[in-house]
């Protein structure tokens, strides 16, 4: 594998001789000879949409690596009519101008949009859902429509999956949020799917993303660049055993040198969960000797308000410069009760215990970017800084009882956390015939601050256990820099690049009382190949053939390295690990393409040092932590398929097969050794009742998986959806109904436990009922308008 790496890798720095495909290049103006930013242009042949892209600022665009031939341009833009070209390409065009008429119904008044987007898209090198289309995303949050995304998947630590392959980072408007687990979880949580244009799936990303995790899902914000006042306003109510709701107004102000968009929204969270645990405790020869039941439930009721704020200006023809501010506030509260009861050979003792806790977190995100284009072709150069807060204060109470054995224990935890983030990086582009080379260099720190504060009742007072107390920081500095190179040759594709990144990690325990001070280190410089080679089949580019090849790197989350021992109940805990090293991923794939209308994908990704959870037994007592294992591997096919049965029926089917596989593994003394094959399957229906109502109807299936030592159950559910549209399609009232017969169910088992085994059911609050309304208002102006074109940089999500 090392030397298809490096073979595909440098291939398009060896191949600058000319070819014979051509650049297409021209702007879109008005009947005024004004620019129209932000419209819409797909290259065509024999109605084949091949590419397609978006007009800059000053309404230029370009297509390179074109053969010759007859081709069809269609353009769209807001409030103006559709047009059509056709152009006889047989060499290098440019300076061709698309002249744009006002739409007649909406000159100086309020604008319409027509047409709707298909749910899935497949580009080369990413795959798009299109958010508006799922008709419960107005009534859910973030998190909910990630779950019901094709190939994506959720587990109850806050792992996301991408086709099976758990190191998934996830980006929001090309930009790291630096969180992982339950707290990314709750970042989603906080972002009402009424604000989401669309998701991009990345199983190979280039050089010039971070190198961390094997996939990337990078969440679009919805942002209209339509000339003058506009925006959208989202109300949605869902409800379950509890009550949820999600809100939103978005509003976007393009003019002349100026282009502003700012978001408010609100969320009401809450959930309740049901959990069963069957836990048996045997001797070395394997006989039972002790078993102990527990039955919890939790409950959550949270908030999250969430301003954004942002501002491009150009400076000039050339240079624009912009800001984008972004303010979160969750406070939240939740709670478990539980009941336990332990047997040998009788029921020994029961018990029962409670823990409420109170959060409220504030995140505030800066940015500030430039841009500078030399021409426009695409020859540029870019920057951006940014910081980024999240601030935690954090209580939990806790009460504890044996019955039988007349214990009780009562003491609560106090737990602030810090997270501050620092980065900056330039991106540079340089096109040139038929191909393109992009450089640049990025920098960041993270410092993770825990103060977790252990408090027992000693003579009805509240007193700091330091034994069990604990105040942990954590830094991080990455320094990194990457050359990519893209070159077409004929119906050939290549992209190859190269990713240096040096990571300086610290961990410091500090001294209290009870404890000495520690600290651990490490320093590392990997780097990290990226290849990609396409090649179209015929000679419209009908059907393709990709083959992509990298090396990637999954670190911990920085809680998952602190060594705070954390209680859940009487006979569960859970813990970090400051010995957790990164893992290395290494990753192929080969897809094939036909139009938009089907395909399929096979990959193969082998991991070094993966890290799951993990659970050891102590006697009655689980402490779950993060662990390291040697080898892992993964192989996947990935077909999908779109079909339109009728002219008012629209399917989407898409699933996965994959082989996991844990080796050559001992944990707490036993041996871990999984192997599994699996399957998921994700069918869309959109029904086009009348010219104002649709329908949609979805299943989806998910088969065992492993976790590690944990072992899923096969689960499936169903989803269905109405949806009415107003006012020459500018609102719509949607209702939907989620996990209508309340089948997604949590079943798992864990294996490799020295002398003891563990089944867990978790039913949780999935049948819900949803009911949003959406609104998109606005006025144009005739006057001409800039928007800044940067594109929203890519970062590292931890």
């Amino acid at each position: 594998m090392r030397y298809l790496f490096l073979f595909l890798a440098f291939w398009p720095f060896t191949s600058w001789s000319q070819d014979s495909t051509f650049q297409f290049r021209g702007k879109v103006l008005d009947a005024q000879q004004q620019a129209i930013p932000g419209a819409t242009l797909r290259l065509m042949k024999d109605s084949l949409v091949l590419k397609g892209t978006t007009a800059s600022a000053d309404g230029s665009f370009q297509w390179a690596g074109l053969p010759a031939g007859h081709y069809q341009v269609l353009v769209t833009a807001l409030s103006y009519e559709t047009l059509q070209r056709s152009i006889q390409l047989s060499k290098s065009v440019t300076g061709f101008i698309i002249t744009l008429k006002p739409a007649k119904s909406t000159e100086l008044k309020e604008v319409t949009v027509a047409g709707k987007r298909p749910l899935m898209e497949h580009e080369l090198d990413k795959t798009i859902i299109n958010v508006d289309a799922m008709l419960g995303s107005a009534s859910s949050h973030s998190l909910d429509i990630l779950e019901k995304t094709p190939g994506v998947s959720v587990d109850q630590d806050g792992t996301i999956r991408l086709n099976g392959m758990s190191s998934v980072t996830v980006y929001v408007d090309g930009r790291p949020t630096y969180l992982s687990g339950r707290d990314l979880l709750d970042y989603l949580k906080s972002l009402p799917g009424g604000t989401l244009d669309r998701l991009e799936l990345m199983t190979n990303p280039s050089t010039k993303y971070d190198a961390a995790g094997g996939a990337i899902i990078n969440i679009r914000l919805k942002k209209n660049r339509l000339k003058g006042m506009n925006g959208n306003a989202a109300v949605g109510y869902n409800q379950g055993w509890t009550t949820r709701m999600n809100h939103s107004v978005s509003l976007n102000y393009n003019q002349k040198k100026v282009s502003l968009t700012s978001t408010l929204s609100y969320s009401k969270d809450a959930n309740q969960s049901r959990e069963f645990f069957d836990r048996t405790i045997t001797d070395e020869a394997g006989n039972p000797i002790q078993k102990v039941q527990l039955q919890n439930r939790s409950w959550l009721r949270g908030h999250a308000f969430m301003a954004r704020l942002g501002l491009d200006y150009t400076l000039s023809q050339k240079t624009s410069l912009g800001f984008l501010i972004n303010y979160t506030n969750n406070p939240k509260r939740e709670g478990l009760t539980y009941a336990s009861n332990s047997f040998s050979t009788q029921l020994d003792s029961t018990g029962r215990g409670s823990v409420t806790g109170t959060s409220d977190r504030y995140n505030l995100g800066t940015n500030l970017h430039v841009l500078h284009q030399f021409n426009t072709k695409g020859h540029e150069l870019s920057a951006d800084v940014n910081y980024i807060a999240y601030h935690t204060q954090a209580f939990q109470s806790i009460e504890n009882q044996k019955i039988d054995n007349f214990y009780q224990a009562n003491f609560q935890y106090q737990l602030p956390a810090f997270l501050s983030i620092y980065s900056a990086k330039t991106d540079y582009t340089y096109p040139f015939s038929k191909g393109l080379i992009e450089a640049g260099a990025k920098w960041s720190f993270i410092r993770n601050d825990n103060d977790y504060r252990y408090l027992r009742m000693v003579d009805n007072q509240l007193l700091v256990d330091d034994r069990k107390s604990n105040h942990f920081i954590y830094d991080e500095r990455i320094a990194a820099a990457y050359l990519n190179a893209r070159k077409t040759l004929g119906r050939w594709q290549m992209q190859g690049g190269l990713r240096l990144e040096q990571t300086l990690m610290s961990g410091h325990q500090l001294a209290n009382r009870e404890w000495e001070e520690s600290r651990f280190s490490r320093n590392y410089v990997s780097l990290f190949p990226n290849a990609y080679l396409s090649y179209k089949l015929d000679s419209t580019g009908g059907n393709s053939l990709i083959l992509s090849a990298s090396r990637r790197i999954n670190r911990p989350g920085y809680n998952q390295l602190n060594p705070f021992l954390f209680y859940r109940d009487n006979y569960s805990y859970s813990t970090g690990n400051p010995n957790l090293k990164p893992a290395f991923i290494q990753q192929v794939e080969l897809k094939f393409q036909h139009k938009q209308s089907w395909g399929l994908s096979a990959q193969y990704s082998r991991f070094r040092d993966i890290f799951f959870e993990s659970t050891e037994a102590q006697g009655d007592i689980f402490i779950s932590r993060s662990a390291n294992v040697a080898i892992g591997q993964l192989m996947s096919l990935n077909p999908y398929l779109n079909l339109n049965p009728a002219s008012w029926w629209m399917s989407n089917l898409s699933g996965s097969l994959v082989r996991l596989s844990i080796m050559n593994t001992v944990l707490y003394g036993e041996k871990v050794d999984s192997q599994l094959l699996t399957g998921r399957i994700n069918l869309q229906n959109q029904f086009k009742i009348t010219k104002s109502w649709s329908a949609e109807l979805s299943a989806m299936y998910s088969g065992p998986s492993i976790n590690g030592q944990v072992h899923l159950k096969s689960r499936y559910s169903l989803n269905a959806g109405v949806q009415k549209k107003l006012w020459k399609d500018k609102a719509s009232i949607r209702v939907n109904a989620e996990d209508v017969f309340r089948t997604w169910i949590q079943r798992d088992y864990i294996q490799s436990l020295r002398q003891a085994d563990q089944y867990h059911e978790m039913r949780m609050d999935t049948r819900r009922i949803g009911l949003a309304f959406t609104y998109r208002f606005g006025k144009e102006s005739r006057k001409r308008g800039k928007v800044d074109t940067a594109e929203e940089e890519k970062g590292r999500v931890n």
